[in-house]
């Protein structure tokens, strides 16, 4: 998973440590490719609303489907723990869209000069 982090270079989400509570929870999803990690998603079956808490595919395999297949296994296994309800926070729209997900919250950053 480590080279796959260093691949991915989203140190926003991988600060230092994140090692140490990795996979603790055991909702995370991992796409191989040739014995390589190529992708990753996790999500967390909270209840009344659930949590889609991340997904990365390497650039070079994007494109290819797997981020839609890492969402839709997320999306079955938090059906079986009795979720109804999940939501992406700072997700591109265009990704989830193609997969029935519907807008809930948008925000916008703004700007001014001084």
């Amino acid at each position: 998973m480590r080279e796959f982090v260093e691949k991915l270079n989203m140190k926003h989400w991988f600060p230092d440590g994140w090692e140490r509570d990795f996979g603790k929870g055991g909702h995370t999803l991992v796409a191989f490719k040739n014995g390589k990690i190529v992708g990753w998603a996790a999500y967390l079956p909270n209840e009344p609303v659930s949590e889609f808490d991340g997904i990365a595919v390497l650039e070079d395999y994007r494109r290819r489907g797997i981020g839609t297949c890492l969402l839709l296994e997320s999306m079955l296994r938090l059906k079986e723990f009795g979720v109804s309800k999940v939501v992406a926070r700072w997700a591109p729209e265009g990704f989830y869209s193609k997969s029935g997900w519907k807008t809930y919250r948008q925000y916008m950053v703004f700007q001014k000069r001084i």
